[in-house]
């Protein structure tokens, strides 16, 4: 069976420049079960191989769709919508039409966390728990601690520029 994996993603890095996005990606797997095992492989696998996620990064798997037979009008996965003045907050639904064929939607919560499908059951606000996390790399971490000792320099060559340019001593004034 194949699977389509809907998801976001959040890095991090430390000039508070982060980026966040989305990305879908496909799997075929036996089960649902399979395929987030399946999902997961892959995303690490490009992240092993450098071709994404190569800053620290919170992943979220949104929703994953089996795709069955499809009806001959074809199927919308996905439906976003934002509101200018209030972007990122947005609505999203998965196989918003009518006719889904034979496509359903899964969605995903950790293991040690049933109350979350409960959630997802009544359709309330539900916690975003990432899928993945990427943590900083060993290097990453060294180029953070370096930019930090950077910075610090910067700021007391500053303060000390600062102390040097007072003017005005007090036996100048009348």
């Amino acid at each position: 069976m194949l699977y389509l994996g809907h998801f976001s993603f959040d890095e991090h890095n430390d000039d508070d420049e982060g980026r966040f996005g989305y990305f879908s990606c496909m799997v075929e797997a036996k089960s649902p079960e399979h395929a987030e095992k399946a999902f997961k492989k892959l995303i690490l696998d490009m992240r092993k191989k450098k071709t994404l996620f190569t800053e620290p990064a919170d992943i979220y798997l949104d929703t994953f769709i089996e795709i069955g037979a499809l009806p001959p009008t074809g199927v919308v996965t996905r439906y976003t919508s934002y509101n200018r003045e209030l972007a990122p907050v947005c609505i999203t639904t998965y196989l918003p039409g009518e006719n889904k064929g034979e496509c359903k939607p899964y969605f995903w919560y950790p293991d040690d966390r049933p109350d979350l499908a409960e959630e997802i059951d009544a359709e309330e606000g539900v916690e975003c728990v990432p899928f993945i996390s990427f943590e900083p790399t060993a290097a990453q971490k060294r180029k953070s601690e370096l930019l930090k000792l950077q910075k610090e320099r910067e700021r007391a060559a500053r303060l000390a520029v600062q102390e040097k340019r007072k003017p005005f001593s007090p036996k100048h004034h009348w």
